[in-house]
């Protein structure tokens, strides 16, 4: 089996690139094995079958008309793989390919080695081979499949009236398509067949060990790592992993924890690693300073017993922290928290909480002369009148209560009107009369934003 690939870039329905028949001195653009034309993707992958060995010919041309250049005006072609030999995955049947005299002598007893190439493109397709009653099996693996895989066997030959066959049995399902190429022998020296025995193949530049278990030990004897199969899925022992660079797909696991999806996973729901027992510990100076579900207790549980226990800071405008409990008027928290607390703040932040939202002292013209908080924020207070004050503010609701206090003894002052952006405060003295006087005034409401 010989494969092109063939592409053009040409007027459509006029210029083609085409590959002739195996043989075939008259191909042409009208007789031809395959061909494309055109601009657009027209990439062609082109199979001929070579119906005996030998040498042959495949004409590969391109026909210009004699009008319109369009594209390039042109085509390419490239072998993909020659001197292959295809064998189905439906069908038992015996594909023998006679192996050419690489060796220049083939004596009764000599020992020899098989070389060939094996590929397939569906799954659990099995090859078996044979040559001089000596032969083996592979099974494509899914890792394996669409390249080609290197196969070796030594034998003895038997016959020397005829060159060794080399027979192929495809095994399997139905559909999916095999090759075998470059098929080869080559004459065992003595050296050969002695590291042959080790696993050392020198012909095919491969080390090959076979055994239950093999054990590496450094010069001092101390045991560097175990190779062996557990349940037909190949293992490795070692105390110390030493890499730049690890990869670890799909399926891999990490004591209760799994790889799925390229995430590491323990989930009840899709039955992938245990949750109960996968847990996150971090230890700092000895202390444990971080540990999710150690215990099984709860989502995250960050316990240090010799300092903070979570400090969180941020730079640049960020937010450190950013709570949100799972929608409002349910019955879950976003925060639950017992013991001593301290929350203080710094000249210019923030303190935007529900209840005191700001406090202030007024004197007597109007002018604030002392405040704290800025839940919200107040615009300006306005006189109107004697004893008469405004106060306008950004909080665009009623949602809020005013408290004041006066600083004289001989006066009072209440709150008659609060409206969405302003309220109205009276100060009075004991004749009911309106006065102006310094008093306190402070907001008590939800924070908006």
């Amino acid at each position: 089996m010989v494969r092109f690939e063939i592409k053009a870039n040409s007027e459509s329905n006029y210029d083609w690139l085409f590959v002739g028949k195996v043989d075939d001195a008259n191909a042409s653009y009208s007789n031809y094995q395959d061909r494309v034309l055109g601009t657009g993707t027209n990439t062609k992958t082109v199979s001929i079958t070579v119906p005996a060995a030998g040498q042959h010919f495949v004409i590969v041309g391109y026909r210009k008309d004699s009008s319109n250049n369009t594209g390039s005006d042109c085509g390419w072609y490239r072998l993909l793989s020659g001197y292959a030999q295809e064998i189905y995955s439906d069908r038992s049947v015996h594909t023998s390919v006679n192996i050419p005299r690489y060796v220049t002598e083939i004596g009764m007893d000599g020992e020899y080695q098989l070389g060939f190439e094996v590929y397939a493109d569906t799954a659990n397709l099995t090859v078996s081979y044979e040559i001089e009653a000596n032969g083996g099996q592979k099974t494509f693996l899914t890792k394996e499949l669409n390249s080609w895989q290197t196969i070796s066997q030594t034998f003895k030959v038997r016959n020397i009236s005829s060159v060794p066959t080399f027979k192929v049995i495809a095994l399997g399902g139905t559909g999916g398509t095999g090759y075998i190429r470059n098929v080869s022998i080559r004459k065992l020296g003595a050296f050969a067949k002695e590291l042959l025995k080790t696993g050392i193949d020198i012909s095919n530049r491969k080390i090959v060990l076979t055994a239950d278990k093999t054990l590496v030990r450094s010069n001092s004897g101390v045991e560097i790592a175990m190779f062996k199969e557990v349940n037909g899925v190949p293992m490795i022992d070692a105390k110390n992993l030493y890499t730049e660079n690890l990869t670890v797909s799909d399926g891999a696991t990490i004591g209760s924890w799994k790889i799925y999806n390229n995430r590491i996973m323990a989930n009840y729901s899709t039955g992938i690693g245990d949750p109960t027992i996968a847990g996150l510990n971090l230890e700092c100076n000895g202390g444990k300073f971080l540990r999710i579900n150690e215990q099984g207790e709860g989502m995250m549980n960050i316990r240090n017993d010799q300092g903070d226990a979570l400090s969180l800071s941020t730079y640049g405008g960020g937010t450190a922290l950013a709570i949100t409990a799972n929608g409002a008027n349910t019955t879950g928290y976003a925060i639950k928290s017992a013991g001593q607390h301290m929350f203080y703040q710094r000249s210019g932040d923030v303190w935007n909480a529900p209840g005191v939202l700001w406090a202030g002292r007024i004197s007597s013209g109007g002018d604030v002369q002392a405040n704290w908080g800025n839940g919200c924020t107040i615009n300006r207070v306005r006189r109107s009148s004697t004893g008469v004050y405004i106060v306008d503010h950004n909080l665009n609701n009623t949602d809020y209560m005013v408290f004041t206090t006066c600083i004289s003894n001989h006066s009072f002052v209440f709150v008659p009107e609060i409206y969405n952006n302003y309220f109205v405060i009276y100060v009075r003295n004991r004749g009911g009369d309106n006065a102006d006087q310094t008093f306190n005034v402070m907001i008590v409401g939800r924070n908006k934003f």
